[in-house]
């Protein structure tokens, strides 16, 4: 049924997956978790398919470095 209502648009089911997994990833979720869920054998078809880097992960990234930048020197 969903594909069905999804045929005039330029989304499939695939688009969904993709997204869910993608917000997990930001969310720090680990591959391995995210692999079992998607019920591949090899984490690196995980990887391969479904792994990239999103703005979100370099907005998160630099906010974690500058704060780093901010910790005193033992």
């Amino acid at each position: 049924m969903v594909n069905f209502n999804l045929k005039h648009l330029p989304y499939t089911t695939h688009s969904f997956i993709h997204t869910h997994v993608t917000l997990l990833i930001e969310d720090g979720i680990p591959i391995k978790v995210i692999s079992e869920r998607l019920g591949h054998k090899d984490i690196n078809t995980t990887l391969q398919i479904y792994t990239h880097v999103t703005e979100n992960m370099v907005v998160a990234l630099k906010s974690k470095l500058e704060k780093l930048s901010t910790y005193s020197p033992l």
